[in-house]
């Protein structure tokens, strides 16, 4: 399918959620997850986070399910699952449905991402582990569901030459120009140009990002996907002995906040906390070394606008460590195109920043 959001959204259409339902979510996610839900008339429920995990707070799910709750939504943020268990036996207890958002990981085997749930979506958009030709794929564990999925698939429009073109132009750009170096540049040029990153109504943005959006996957990304999964091993490889280094670093860099992660994950990024957020990005930005604020100071990527919160229908105030963390959260990239040199130039970025705060508090 084109997107992971749109194997979401059929996923909750083959459950059976209607107009009025609600599913349980975490906040520190990005606005097409919601857009998913809404273009349903099925209402988000946000639960707060774990600052140790970046995942689901367990206490916060149970007090958020009520009679409507028809679904637990469990992103695995920046690619880890820490917590899902919890979570998943909560939904177990109470007979709901866990569905996992694993936009941020790579597909794995048992006891990974993708394998707690009734069903799970992956991304295969061009910055995401798995760049498979931009696109999403939907895993469930029941022969109905899988049924159900595939009817929906094949009734989704094919796409026309003009937007098949456009992918390729995008794979094109995305291998020959996005560089750690460049990335700062890039990014720049998105929110300035992107549709995604302006405000607009909620309808208008439903029928953007979500239903305007659903295609059939067409034989290039076949092709594509069928490439990156040959490679999923040497892709896992790569992340895990960037997510090794990063936490040796880092565990002598008091400054930073590291959640609690799995050492040997193949993260999406590396996550960090840091009490100078903006200041770290800026400087980093200076210097063209690759950090990612996601999100980017709000919950709800790429949200910067309070008042744009109850778009999604999120109301401020109600995720007090969702919003903690969203204003402190930095990733350090684990990616292939981040090389030894590129990721020592980002500690050497933290080690600096971090002395000049502890001057600072001297």
């Amino acid at each position: 399918m084109s997107y992971a959001r749109t194997g979401l959204r059929m996923i909750l259409q083959a459950l059976g959620l209607k107009p009025g339902d609600e599913v349980v979510l975490s906040p520190l996610t990005c606005k097409v997850v919601p857009l998913a839900l809404l273009s349903l008339d099925v209402r988000p429920v946000y639960a707060d986070i774990s600052r140790e995990t970046l995942n689901l707070d367990p206490e916060s799910v149970e007090e958020a399910i009520c009679a409507r709750t028809k679904a637990i939504l469990f992103q695995h943020t920046y690619g880890s699952s820490t917590g899902i268990e919890a979570v998943a036996n909560l939904a177990s207890r109470h007979g709901i449905p866990l569905i996992e958002d694993c936009a941020q990981c790579l597909p794995s085997g048992s006891g990974g991402p993708g394998t707690h749930g009734i069903a799970a979506v992956f991304s295969n958009n061009l910055r995401k582990p798995l760049p498979a030709g931009a696109g999403g794929i939907a895993v469930v564990s029941e022969d109905w569901l899988a049924a159900e999925l595939v009817k929906a698939r094949d009734t989704l429009r094919v796409r026309g030459g003009l937007s098949r073109l456009f992918l390729r132009v995008e794979a094109a750009a995305h291998k020959y120009l996005l560089k750690p170096e460049t990335y700062w540049s890039l990014l720049g040029l998105k929110k300035r140009f992107g549709v995604f990153y302006r405000s607009c109504p909620l309808e208008a943005e439903i029928r953007k990002e979500i239903m305007d959006s659903a295609f059939q996957i067409s034989r290039h990304q076949v092709r594509a996907g069928l490439m990156w999964i040959d490679a999923l091993d040497e892709l896992r490889s790569v992340r895990r002995q960037h997510v090794r280094t990063l936490a040796i670093e880092l565990s002598h860099m008091p400054s930073y906040e590291i959640p609690e992660i799995d050492s040997d994950a193949a993260l999406y990024y590396f996550p960090i906390l840091s009490k100078s957020k903006e200041r770290l990005l800026r400087a980093a930005e200076a210097k063209r070394i690759e950090l990612i604020a996601w999100p980017v100071d709000l919950p709800i990527y790429p949200v910067e606008d309070p008042k744009d919160l109850e778009r999604y229908a999120y109301k401020s105030g109600c995720c007090p460590q969702a919003e903690e963390v969203a204003r402190s959260l930095i990733g350090i990239p684990t990616d292939q195109l981040t090389t030894a040199r590129h990721r020592e130039r980002a500690l050497a970025l933290l080690r600096e920043h971090e002395t000049v705060c502890q001057d600072s508090v001297d």
